[in-house]
Parts: C-alpha cells; sequence; structure tokens
C-alpha cells in the first residue's frame, strides 16, 4: 500500500488530502504499517472483514470534523474481473484514527470479492481539514 499526505491552504482551511492504495488480496488482507508509507500514516491498517468489505484504520483525525469527500476507485488487473467500491456508512473518528470501512460490489449492485490478481488495487482519496477551520 502506498500512501501521500498533503496540505493546501485555502482561506483560512489547512485542507488536507490522503491518497493510497491498497492491493486486492482475497481474504488475506491485514496490513500493517504497509510499504510505501510515510511516517505520519505508518500505524494504517487495512482488514477484510467480510465479502469484499474492508475496514480501513488511519491514524489521522480531522479536527474540523469528518473527511468532506471519500473518494474510492477500484483499479482491476483484467478486465473480466472489474468491480466497484463504494464508502459503507459514514468514517468515524476515535482515538486519533479515522475509520473507513468500504464495500466491493459487482455490476448488478451485490457484494463481491475481487479476484486476486497482482494489478488489482483499491484506490482512495480522503479530503478534509486539520485545523478546525483555524
Amino acid at each position: 500500500m502506498s500512501i501521500n499526505a498533503q496540505g493546501k491552504y485555502t482561506v483560512g482551511l489547512r485542507e488536507v488530502d490522503l491518497a493510497f492504495s491498497f492491493p486486492v488480496v482475497g481474504t488475506t488482507v491485514g496490513t500493517t504499517n504497509p510499504d510505501r508509507c510515510p511516517k505520519r500514516l505508518a500505524a494504517t491498517t487495512i482488514t477484510y472483514a467480510a465479502t469484499g468489505v474492508y475496514t480501513l484504520v488511519i491514524p489521522m483525525t480531522f479536527t474540523a470534523g469528518l473527511p468532506y469527500a471519500i473518494i474510492l476507485q477500484a483499479q482491476a488487473d483484467v478486465a473480466g474481473d472489474v468491480f466497484q467500491v463504494h464508502p459503507v456508512g459514514e468514517a468515524t473518528q476515535s482515538g486519533g484514527n479515522l475509520t473507513v470501512v468500504v464495500q466491493c460490489v459487482d455490476y448488478t449492485g451485490a457484494a463481491v470479492a475481487p479476484a486476486v490478481h497482482a494489478g488489482s488495487r483499491i484506490n482512495v482519496l480522503l479530503v478534509g481539514s486539520d485545523t478546525g477551520g483555524k
């Protein structure tokens, strides 16, 4: 998994984009301190919870509230294995961590565990403020 945390300043807010990607490896996902992860987010964990459901726990707190946007993109290695990915419920913050649950579905909307291929990944972009608007 790789992660990028980049701060941007706009009209008194410090906006933070968190962009990261993790491989789809079926039920074996259980990543802590993933490779290519900056030290700021080194304790990020990803766990496989159920069919196509992943729980992302990111050591980041958006002090102005939850992220403005959670953008997910499925990346299939093989055209026949195309899937979609969506957030489930709202992101939550607790103890300095942000938790996001995502669900993979097929073209009919049924839960699916993406096929395991080297190039299949889930790409994530979270946008929010870490300054409380100050």
